[in-house]
């Protein structure tokens, strides 16, 4: 979800490598980053998952709480 309002910006944006679906992140991830007028707030993973989709592209403006990704926890499989 996202941390806040702003700009959603992928990982491609900060030099990192995109993730794609089927991937699997461990806890912690940093997935993208929210930009904002009060900086930058990273999003990531909450938990050991599979990401399956993008909910949002670079660019997309985002609100606070909104779904950025669809995770499937590693357990689930």
């Amino acid at each position: 979800m996202a941390p806040g309002g702003g700009t959603f910006r992928s990982g491609e944006t900060h030099g990192a490598e995109v993730i794609t679906g089927g991937t699997t992140v461990v806890a912690g991830a940093v997935l993208g980053h929210v930009v904002a007028r009060g900086g930058e707030r990273p999003v990531t993973a909450p938990y050991e998952a599979v990401l399956t989709e993008w909910l949002v592209e670079d660019g997309d403006p985002v609100g606070e709480g909104q779904p950025l990704v669809r995770l499937e926890p590693k357990d689930a499989q």
